[in-house]
């Protein structure tokens, strides 16, 4: 067993503080959580709540699986918005 893995087995994640630093010097946003309100790094981002169907707020890695819950529910009650497509390839409404 190398010495790396038994750091992480020593300590299992680096403190939350360490996550702050690194996502300010590389230039990452450090929000809270829209769902539990726990803060995470730009670079954490694995999914998103969608408010309407162009913008969404970003999740952390715990809460992607409810995330994907309330999109669900989210297509479910708003049906995508009517759209045509005219002979110049334009989209309209």
């Amino acid at each position: 067993m190398g010495q790396a893995e038994i750091l992480f087995k020593i300590i299992p994640r680096r403190p939350r503080f360490l996550n702050a630093i690194v996502a300010c010097l590389g230039g990452y946003f450090w929000l809270p959580c829209p769902i539990c309100g726990k803060n995470f790094a730009g670079y954490e981002l694995i999914g998103c709540i969608y408010t309407s169907w162009t913008t969404g707020k970003g999740v952390c890695w715990r809460c992607s699986e409810k995330a994907g819950e309330k999109n669900a529910e989210f297509f479910k009650l708003n049906p995508p918005p009517p759209v045509a497509i005219t002979g110049a390839g334009v989209l309209k409404d």
